[in-house]
């Protein structure tokens, strides 16, 4: 038997696949050949320092999962969120600027809605007291008023400006007259007029 079948074979049973041949006679090969004993002997070393590390990253996994899913409570606090009154400031700035109200609309809502949900879990383990799950209330009145512009003012035609110049659509043209310059009406001033 060639010593490259008779290591193929080896590969599968360690693997716990079927060997190729017959395992007697890679027994047999083995028993002639000392460079399959010794490639025998590595493949068994290198899958022990594999069985090892896959059980310690095993047993790290575990002590990873047990501190998940037994968490600290944190201390309980009372106080005023800032972040969510600067939220809320800004909010206020949108009204102002109704063209940026749907941007400021999509971001506050996603981060009210995710806000609700750390105050919801938050309240239920006692972790922050009454006074900082109501500091949260601008944010979310921000966040209505926000959604309340932008509909007004995507569903509102704009208004034109009293100081601006008028433009051709703003003028009434009497029905026989077009829009835009006429071509070819006007004579050369330095021809001859002959």
């Amino acid at each position: 038997m060639e010593c490259e079948i008779a290591r193929e074979a080896l590969s599968a049973r360690m693997d716990g696949e079927h060997e190729p041949v017959p395992a007697r006679r890679v027994d047999e090969h083995l028993a002639s050949c000392p460079e399959c004993r010794q490639w025998q002997d590595e493949l068994n070393s290198q899958m022990d320092v594999l069985r090892g590390l896959i059980a310690a990253d095993r047993t790290r996994m575990s002590a990873v999962t047990d501190s998940v899913s037994q968490p600290a409570l944190p201390e309980t606090r009372d106080g005023l969120d800032w972040g969510s009154v600067a939220l809320g400031v800004a909010m206020l700035v949108a009204a102002d600027r109704p063209a940026a109200a749907m941007g400021l609309a999509i971001v506050g809502g996603v981060f009210t809605l995710v806000l609700t949900g750390y105050v919801v879990v938050d309240g239920l383990t006692g972790a922050v007291g009454a006074v900082r799950m109501l500091s949260h209330l601008p944010a979310l009145a921000g966040v209505v008023l926000t959604v309340l512009v932008w509909r007004r003012h995507t569903l509102e035609p704009p208004r034109p400006d009293r100081d601006a110049a008028p433009t051709l659509d703003d003028i009434t043209l009497p029905d026989n007259a077009s829009r835009g310059r006429r071509r070819g009406h006007l004579w050369p001033t330095d021809g001859n007029a002959a």
